[in-house]
């Protein structure tokens, strides 16, 4: 019945099946018809490129040896087609694994064996804004349609031209005292002679590609603005989740941030952030906290510095030469730490240069409270 067969006269018994298989056979039609007639993939999977972007968590996969071979053979089988360019990204992963490995053989023990995988992106994930041209060209093609609605077209044209018709439609808005039309010609005119500058439409064949694009959008209107709304709907719910993951983060970095200064304020109590300590030039040198300097080698002598700790975690650094002050530099351990944990082991100041690592043990040592200890 599926291969639209009757029986012969070989098949006698089965021969008063043929009434049954003519009368079902438009139903079957419908039927094959229907049967690859599927939903968007975006909607039934509930993926959509916008995903990743919210994903808190990566994605984990259950997949066997044996699909993982035949996915990577199938792929590079067809990645003519499915990769034709030479920067996919698809492109680029399969040159980085090589040639398919030889399928396995039948029976192995390997061969069903499950594992799980982490799906990481290698690429970063970016949403393609809508360039000035192209919103130019969607803007255009929305003034023409209203305008090839409005324009009666003469018997006389044998063949539609843009330019014909946006020449008799100003002629028609004069006629008729319609300043609405022929502002909107006027523009169409305009945004065309600035896409012709950009080479995305071309008058030397009366802007057919252009004409093209508007009659496929006349005829697909339904279907694109069914997409449209899809995407609005992908977009908005992208912006809650964004929008509440961004709350969420907020949070945390400001519960850090207390956490963090009230341990600072812990171990560098308010007995600690009272003091202040005076160094010579030449004992911080030796300490090897001072790597380097604009201090003449004649003033090095007379020059002390006066550490003090303004706030906890921070501190200012007074320069004096032969007592007379020149120069007042902060420091902060936050920056310190974070110059530590980049592994950058020193830190340029407007008159000096201090090691990082020996400028962190001098604060601690002379800063830290007993708490601290």
């Amino acid at each position: 019945m599926f291969n639209f067969r009757e029986f012969g006269e070989n098949e006698k018994a089965m021969k008063q099946m043929n009434e049954f298989i003519g009368r079902s056979k438009s139903s079957l039609m419908r039927y094959f018809d229907d049967l690859p007639r599927v939903g968007d993939p975006e909607d039934f999977l509930q993926v959509n490129k916008y995903m990743e972007l919210t994903h808190q968590t990566k994605p984990v996969i259950s997949i066997s040896l044996h699909e993982i071979y035949n996915t990577h053979r199938l792929l590079a089988q067809h990645l003519e087609q499915l990769a034709p360019e030479k920067e996919d990204p698809l492109r680029q992963i399969l040159v980085d694994l090589g040639p398919a490995p030889d399928a396995p053989k039948e029976g192995e023990a390997e061969d069903d064996r499950e594992i799980q995988l982490t799906l990481t992106n290698r690429f970063k994930v970016e949403v393609e804004e809508e360039s000035e041209i192209q919103k130019l060209y969607a803007e255009t093609k929305e003034l023409v349609i209203p305008i090839l609605r409005l324009v009666p077209i003469q018997n006389t044209i044998q063949k539609l031209n843009l330019m014909d018709i946006l020449e008799y439609g100003i002629k028609h808005a004069t006629e008729n005292n319609n300043r609405d039309l022929s502002t909107k010609i006027n523009q169409v005119l305009e945004n065309l002679g600035k896409l012709e500058k950009e080479e995305v439409v071309s008058k030397e064949d009366n802007y057919e590609s252009f004409i093209h694009d508007v009659a496929l959008e006349v005829a697909n209107r339904s279907a694109i603005r069914e997409q449209q709304r899809k995407e609005i709907v992908r977009l908005t719910n992208t912006l809650e989740n964004l929008t509440k993951y961004e709350t969420f983060v907020t949070e945390k970095i400001d519960n850090y941030k207390a956490y963090v200064d009230q341990c600072i304020k812990q171990t560098y109590n308010s007995t600690a952030a009272k003091k202040s300590f005076k160094f010579s030039y030449k004992d911080l040198q030796k300490r090897g906290v001072i790597l380097d300097s604009e201090v003449p080698s004649l003033s090095r002598g007379k020059t002390v510095l006066n550490i003090s700790c303004t706030n906890p975690g921070a501190y200012e650094v007074k320069a004096k030469i032969a007592g007379i002050k020149v120069e007042t530099m902060e420091l902060k351990l936050d920056d310190l730490l974070e110059r530590q944990f980049n592994h950058v082991d020193r830190l340029e100041l407007d008159q000096i240069t201090l090691d990082v690592n020996m400028t962190i043990f001098l604060v601690n040592e002379k800063f830290r409270g007993k708490k601290g200890k």
